[in-house]
C-alpha cells in the first residue's frame, strides 16, 4: 500500500481485489482501516474491471454473500465520487445480478 504523509493527498491510486474486499467486508478490522485510510487519502481511486469481477466472485463464493446484497453494496460504492471504474462492467454486472436474483425468486 502507498505510504501517505500526514495531511498530503495522493492524486490517484489503483486498488486491487484484496484492498476492495478488505474495504467492503471488514472481517479484519485493521486491514479495513488501512483500506479506508488509503481511499480517504486520494483524490481518485481507480478500480479495474478484473478487481470488480474477482471481488464479486469472492463475496459470493467465500463469504456466501447473497447476490442482492452484492448488488446493493456495489450500487453504494458506485455513488462514491472518488471511485473511478475502468469501464461500465459494474453497471452491466448489477443488471446481471438483478436478473439472476429475479429468476431465483420466481415461484415454481
Amino acid at each position: 500500500m502507498a505510504r501517505v504523509k500526514q495531511g498530503k493527498l495522493l492524486k490517484k491510486v489503483a486498488i486491487d481485489t484484496n484492498v476492495l474486499v478488505r474495504l467492503v467486508v471488514g472481517d479484519v478490522k485493521y486491514q479495513q482501516e488501512i483500506a479506508i485510510n488509503l481511499v480517504n487519502s486520494c483524490h481518485q481511486v481507480y478500480i479495474a474491471d478484473l478487481a470488480i469481477a474477482e471481488t464479486v466472485f469472492v463475496l459470493e463464493r467465500y463469504y456466501q454473500m447473497p447476490r442482492i446484497a452484492i448488488k446493493q453494496l456495489f450500487g453504494k460504492l458506485s455513488l462514491n465520487p472518488k471511485l473511478r471504474l475502468q469501464s461500465s462492467i459494474l453497471l452491466l454486472s448489477l443488471g446481471y445480478l438483478s436478473k439472476i436474483v429475479c429468476l431465483q425468486h420466481k415461484p415454481n
